[in-house]
């Protein structure tokens, strides 16, 4: 398994597999990801964000049919191009969404 984290403001000394990086720019090319996990990255009450431009990155580097785990996130945008298809609430909110590839996004 090839694993690959963000962030912004990377702490501790383990960067060997870290990306300094704001969502709304990702240094990756399209459909690079089979999988995406974010946990507490969606709050504009805390950092400056642009949410739509953050699911467009998403979106944009996930693979068709990739998948998105969103844990713990306050998203006050609708989430185009992506399917939900699990949600489980407990201690947080944990929703998996599926990326719609883009020749099945105008499918009835």
């Amino acid at each position: 398994v090839d694993a690959l984290g963000t962030d912004l403001r990377p702490r501790g000394d383990n960067k060997r597999s870290l990306v300094v990086s704001r969502i709304e720019s990702l240094p990756f090319p399209d459909n690079t990801f089979d999988v995406l996990i974010s946990s507490a990255v969606f709050d504009d009450s805390i950092y400056n964000q642009n949410q739509p431009k953050m699911l467009e990155e998403i979106r944009r580097v996930l693979k068709p049919d990739g998948v998105w785990q969103s844990l713990a996130e306050h998203i006050y945008v609708p989430i185009k191009g992506m399917k939900k298809f699990k949600e489980d609430e407990g201690d947080q909110v944990n929703v998996l969404y599926q990326k719609i590839p883009d020749d099945q996004k105008h499918q009835g």
